[in-house]
């Protein structure tokens, strides 16, 4: 059985997508940004946000890769995401780590095991990342979490 976690965070409550989990994200302002500006970008916000520290001195992270790039297209709305995967160290005695949903800094966040996706509120911008970072990990049968769409006639 896989023990990976992933983090999410939840969307404002209101507003575009409100309510729904997300994986953690950093808005910049080109559509093409470097590699460099992306880490410095995402490192930024998982410091302030979340209290965690990810750059390259930090001794939590483990292993750190660019999975790869996704352009989502929601309604006039264009995302151009450049998907990373960081592995980190996580001491399980540190309340920091479970998985029950907790608030820090006013964003509301929890770490949810790989099998349990399917049970959360997900955009479909999230779900086509997901899907990358699974191909990424070399998973051959991939399970969608795309619901079931009606058929009308």
């Amino acid at each position: 059985m896989d023990s990976t976690c992933l983090l999410l965070v939840r969307r404002p409550k209101t507003g575009l997508l409100a309510g729904l989990w997300e994986f953690p994200s950093a808005s910049l302002e080109s559509d093409n940004p470097s590699l460099k500006a992306c880490r410095a970008a995402i490192d930024k916000y998982l410091k302030s946000i979340l209290g965690i520290c990810a750059n390259s001195e930090s001794e939590l992270v483990i292993e750190r890769k660019l999975v790869g790039a996704y352009k989502h297209v929601f309604s006039h709305i264009h995302m151009h995401m450049k998907i990373e995967w960081m592995r980190i160290h996580v001491d399980k005695k540190d309340p920091h780590w479970d998985t029950n949903a907790k608030t820090l800094n006013g964003i509301e966040e929890k770490w949810v095991p790989i099998n349990g996706l399917h049970d959360v509120g997900l955009t479909s911008g999230v779900k086509k990342v997901y899907e990358k970072f699974l191909e990424f990990r070399g998973r051959k049968n991939i399970t969608k979490l795309r619901g079931k769409r009606k058929r009308i006639d």
